[in-house]
């Protein structure tokens, strides 16, 4: 039997989370320069699957099973993180599992993708899908959905998606905080999260501080979307927020950078964005609980801090290409060596 105090389990899918098995949130002591204020990073890379989209991916599938649909392949565009949790579930029960995604997506990502077991269509499209794309990752799964076996989940369109969150994360952050959080803050990409987590929060306390944050047109932030981008986005609502903020590429990744210096914490892009928006919504007061949803870690976006900080790559030496035939070289050498005797 799973037990939780234990830390012991029948199966993988048991760490899934739930308010008697949450994520964890941690306390900034040092990046917030808060006097009086109490701001969280809730973990979500402490999820089995290592992202935030675990939720959304065990819920998709859990929903799909408890309404009798038959499911034997599942196909899904995603800009990494759902994609990676719906091969790991799938691979649990045994469903082949195809994704739809962008090149420009990190090649860590890919590569985890494939290392899962997925079958990988690579398209020319956003970092985050978009509707309406002819080409995109978003019409390629719908066409390849449509194959005899296969199932398109659509996290985009689908209701389970923000009730993972209405089921699970609201309620962790409430048991968590112990009922005196006073803000919630989120980045913004399918907004699944944001809108599910929001309204369990609101529904125990009207006067919580929804807050979500996106990047700026033309982002290098995956999994997020910009404006332009959530007005065609089915779970933006932004009547249910309190704010909405906007923060840029070197903002975020600066503020990434020093999550990991100041407070030791393995964060990645999408962790920074949402913090930059948070040190900026939210009051330095006393009283004042804020909880910020930290997506996932560093690992998969090696590529994207060489591109943002190029500072920590220093330019590597050239490598000395040895000769095609190296003991031309030497007879070479020692014929020369030769000319120089009597």
């Amino acid at each position: 039997m799973s037990d939780h105090s234990l830390r012991a389990y029948d199966s993988i899918l048991d760490l899934l989370p739930d308010a008697d098995n949450p994520t964890p949130i941690v306390a900034l002591q040092r990046i917030t320069g808060f006097q009086h204020a109490r701001v969280y990073a809730k973990l979500e890379w402490y999820n089995p699957f290592g992202a935030v989209k675990d939720r959304v991916a065990a819920n998709l599938i859990g929903d799909a099973e408890e309404r009798g649909e038959h499911l034997e392949n599942l196909v899904e565009p995603t800009s990494g993180n759902t994609g990676i949790g719906l091969a790991m579930v799938s691979n649990a029960r045994d469903y082949g599992f195809s994704a739809t995604l962008s090149k420009a997506i990190p090649l860590e990502k890919r590569t985890a993708l494939r290392l899962f077991g997925t079958d990988l269509v690579e398209l020319d499209d956003d970092l985050c899908p978009m509707p309406g794309q002819p080409e995109g990752a978003m019409a390629k799964a719908e066409e390849l959905g449509q194959r005899p076996g296969w199932r398109e989940l659509n996290q985009y369109a689908n209701p389970a998606n923000p009730e993972a969150h209405y089921k699970t994360t609201g309620p962790e952050i409430w048991r968590q905080t112990q009922g005196t959080v006073t803000h919630f803050v989120a980045a913004l990409g399918t907004c699944g999260t944001i809108t599910g987590t929001g309204r369990y929060l609101k529904e125990q306390n009207p006067d919580v501080q929804v807050i979500g944050v996106h990047p700026t047109q033309g982002h290098d932030i995956p999994g997020v979307r910009s404006l332009r981008a959530l007005a065609l986005t089915d779970f933006f609502v932004p009547d249910e927020y309190d704010a909405v903020l906007e923060v840029g590429d070197d903002e975020a990744y600066g503020v990434c950078q020093r999550l990991h210096l100041e407070e030791s914490l393995i964060a990645g892009p999408s962790c920074g964005l949402a913090l930059a928006g948070a040190l900026r919504a939210v009051p330095d007061e006393p009283g004042v609980v804020a909880v910020v949803i930290f997506p996932d870690n560093a690992w998969k976006y090696l590529s994207s801090f060489r591109k943002h900080l190029p500072a920590l790559f220093p330019a590597e030496e050239p490598v000395a290409i040895p000769p095609a035939n190296p003991f031309a070289q030497h007879l070479e050498a020692a014929f020369q060596f030769a000319k120089t005797g009597p």
